[in-house]
């Protein structure tokens, strides 16, 4: 679930905070472990109870065991806010440094590039890629280690009180599991580079329509110009349906054996018991197993859940790398200083990307000091092309 390229990379902004994400990961394994103890006391509270009933005045140990129980709860909450404050610390400093290097970037790329991409998209890329890392490394990591860590814990809990009831939990967990990794594969990461292309697309056609809003007034062209941004939002749409039925089998079966371990556990009872009443040990398992199943279920839905940060921060990483890895405008090793004011273009060409057809091809242009210099031509002439 931790990629460890994707935090190598990440925690290179870091700093001197570099070692508070560590930390964090660790006091959040230390809180998974401690929310884990209070049901040992659990355990014991119900094999108190059963063991003493009907006289409960033998069941000395009940207030004992009930004070532990939410006396490791606490700690549990206290060691996971610390974990929290240590992943904020760095998360803030990461993402701080990550904009601050694009923004560097942004300054010696060619102006074609900043144009042709749109401003809208790089805008995305610099605030929501980055606000992804950072929701990342302040939350979903440090829960990603305890999410793990807890089912972990709990399975291995399942077999040490009853194993005949702990087999009966682990099936439908072993099956949910299964349709969990068939969200997680190849092709949902294709669909989800997609969903956040065809949204970083109506991001900025959406700037580009409102900023264009003045022109459009002026020359009444109302409708036509509503068709690029109309189109991104239903190239949007279809992504974001798409996206939607290719999860939907998977959460649909996921859901339903997640939440059917009640049904597993009823069925071992029934023929552990082959049809007697229960006896007092098999009793106090049941109820313990009824009362620690939902725990495991809630950890392996968050397990789910948390399964996408990884798809999430690989698209938002690559998308600062394509701005981050664009070749710079070259700069003369040595100064150059001009000897005159005037500025000379001979036999220019130039393509835009992805194009055959150049928008500039033998362009000679002379601009003498003092003088008027006009670009004059037809619309799509390439007057407003910059070559970069």
């Amino acid at each position: 679930m931790i990629n460890t390229n994707h935090l190598k990379e990440l925690l290179s902004y870091a700093g001197g905070r570099k070692y508070l994400t560590y930390l964090s990961l660790v006091l959040s394994a230390l809180s998974a472990v401690c929310g884990i103890v209070p049901f040992f006391y659990v355990y014991a509270v119900i094999q108190e109870a059963v063991l003493s009933y009907p006289d409960f005045s033998r069941a000395v140990g009940l207030s004992h065991n009930g004070w532990m129980a939410v006396l490791f709860a606490c700690l549990t909450l206290i060691v996971y806010f610390a974990s929290l404050m240590c992943s904020h610390a760095s998360a803030f400093r990461i993402a701080a440094n990550m904009k601050k290097a694009l923004l560097e970037k942004l300054v010696h790329l060619p102006s074609g590039y900043i144009q042709l991409k749109g401003s809208g998209q790089l805008r995305a890329v610099i605030t929501q890629s980055t606000q992804a890392t950072e929701n990342y490394l302040a939350h979903m990591l440090p829960d990603s280690v305890g999410a793990v860590t807890t089912p972990v814990c709990l399975a291995a809990m399942l077999f040490l009180f009853n194993w005949k009831f702990g087999i009966a939990c682990l099936i439908p967990f072993a099956v949910a599991f299964f349709f969990m990794f068939q969200m997680a594969g190849p092709s949902m990461a294709e669909d989800m580079r997609q969903y956040n292309d065809a949204l970083s697309e109506m991001n900025g056609a959406a700037v580009e329509y409102v900023r264009g809003i003045p022109v459009v007034k002026m020359f009444g062209q109302t409708v036509h110009s509503f068709t690029k941004f109309k189109d991104a939002i239903n190239n949007y749409f279809k992504y974001c349906i798409r996206y939607c039925y290719t999860c939907r089998p998977y959460m649909l079966m996921f859901t339903l054996f997640i939440n059917s371990a009640f049904v597993f556990l009823i069925g071992a009872a029934l023929l552990l018991s082959r049809g007697k009443p229960l006896s007092s040990e098999l009793l106090q398992s049941f109820i313990f197993y009824v009362i620690f199943t939902p725990a495991l279920s809630t950890s392996i839905t968050k397990v789910m859940y948390l399964s996408e940060n990884d798809l999430i921060v690989s698209d938002a990483l690559s998308r600062i790398h394509e701005v981050l890895d664009q070749a710079e405008i070259e700069r003369p090793e040595a100064s150059l200083h001009a000897q005159g004011s005037d500025i000379e273009l001979e036999n220019v060409r130039f393509f835009y990307p992805g194009s055959n057809r150049p928008a500039l091809d033998g362009l000679s242009l002379e601009a003498a000091p003092g003088k008027i210099t006009a670009l004059c031509g037809p619309s799509g002439g390439g007057k407003s092309t910059e070559p970069a």
